[in-house]
């Protein structure tokens, strides 16, 4: 329906952060002027000297569609003036706002509407601690499931809308745990009487400074609250694998060349928001390059003491804070582990068929790869697809580098590898 056809006015405004002094002009005049306010009761409580008209208490997208419906019903089109309704939505109606699922649902009803941008919660995070919004890696963590140290570990500056079931002492303490270095700023019900904004600096994961006040993130507070977490260690990716001489080394532990770990992530395809486990890690190059190309969550297993201080080492140089690291033997050590949607098996350890076994109990459409060198462990792939029914392919990759042979120079190959790809269509 054309607004020239629609017998009513409907607007779709940001407030802000819920008070008079962050409305825009032209927020404030359709409050003003509307016949009927909807809204969440804390947005329309914080409209209440401006909106004199009839109010309804709601923020369920179908209930405010019926509620819009009807307005529009009650007014005909041979009206002298055309009346208005508001919907309220906090901040920004077009930053993670639930005007969003509300445009959708009016524009099928064939309602027409016009969205009243406000002030974002960004936006007014950026002014109160004086610095730029422009290049912040911006995430809502409002869903039930978020992963937040990938974006963290992918961004100099990531800022956080919080409310769902991530807490902001839930992200302070992983940051803790993962040795992180750098500042965290949180803000608590901005633009309201009793705001409050906290610094916190952290070295390694130790506090080294902050103004919170002595057990203030361990008791609940309003989930009105937002986080800038500034990465101090941020890397930015430069290549897809990591060079070889970058790695920290032990003896006797075993790494997976820069060639074979490029083919490893193309056919593996790690994705953002997946579980990955990468069992029989060794050095961590296969793990590494995972946790620093996809925003997954990562868990490196292995058995090894040596292979497993290798691992710390280079989780820190590389800043892999997606990268939680199982100390213990497959498949054991896989039972506690969430569901995989991707598997690497680097070393087995003769247990091949268990950790398979183990990642398709769990999830029966993982993506399971694995790097054979030795004829035995490429027949235990093939058994396996006969056992359970998967399809198998594999790839053979053989590389050789040049080295130095007096005056010339010659050709040095790397013992040749398989990559097995396992799974159900």
């Amino acid at each position: 329906m054309k607004d020239s056809e629609q017998s009513c006015s409907i607007f779709l405004v940001g407030i802000g952060m819920g008070n008079a002094d962050t409305l825009t002009a032209r927020a404030r005049e359709k409050i003003a002027g509307a016949k009927l306010v909807i809204g969440a009761r804390r947005m329309i409580e914080s409209v209440n000297s401006i909106a004199q008209a009839e109010k309804a208490e709601t923020y369920d997208t179908e209930k405010i569609v019926s509620l819009i419906s009807d307005f529009c019903s009650r007014h005909d089109e041979k009206s002298a003036e055309k009346k208005s309704c508001c919907v309220l939505f906090s901040g920004d109606t077009g930053f993670f706002s639930g005007a969003s699922a509300l445009s959708q649902r009016l524009s099928e009803k064939k309602i027409d509407f016009e969205l009243i941008p406000g002030i974002s919660t960004c936006q007014y995070f950026s002014s109160r601690i004086k610095k730029p919004h422009q290049h912040w890696n911006i995430v809502s963590l409002h869903a039930e499931s978020s992963l937040f140290l990938p974006e963290i570990m992918g961004a100099r500056e990531t800022f956080f809308l919080l409310g769902g079931k991530t807490t902001e002492n839930e992200i302070i303490k992983s940051l803790m745990e993962n040795s992180f270095t750098g500042s965290i700023t949180v803000a608590f019900n901005m633009g309201h009487e009793d705001e409050s904004i906290f610094h916190l600096e952290l070295s390694s994961g130790t506090i080294c400074e902050t103004d919170i006040p002595p057990g203030f993130l361990d008791v609940p507070h309003s989930r009105l609250c937002a986080m800038l977490v500034e990465n101090s260690d941020f890397l930015p990716r430069t290549a897809v694998s990591i060079p070889d001489g970058d790695f920290e080394r032990t003896d006797g532990v075993p790494m997976t060349k820069r060639i074979t770990r490029s083919a490893i992530l193309s056919i593996l395809s790690p994705k953002d928001g997946e579980t990955v486990w990468d069992v029989g890690a060794g050095t961590g190059a296969v793990s590494i390059d995972i946790a620093r190309n996809s925003k997954c969550a990562l868990f490196s297993v292995e058995e090894k003491k040596s292979a497993v201080k290798t691992l710390k080492a280079n989780k820190k140089k590389f800043n892999a804070l997606n990268m939680k690291i199982v100390e213990g033997k497959a498949p054991a050590a896989l039972e506690s582990l969430p569901a995989p949607d991707a598997v690497f098996v680097g070393g087995s350890g003769g247990e091949l068929f268990s950790i398979v076994g183990s990642a398709l109990k769990k999830n029966g459409k993982a993506r399971i790869l694995v790097a054979a060198v030795t004829l035995e462990t490429l027949s235990a792939c093939q058994e396996i697809s006969r056992k359970d029914g998967l399809e198998i392919y594999a790839t053979q990759i053989s590389s050789a580098a040049t080295r130095t042979l007096g005056r010339y120079h010659g050709m040095s190959a790397e013992n040749p590898v398989w990559l097995v790809s396992l799974g159900r269509a």
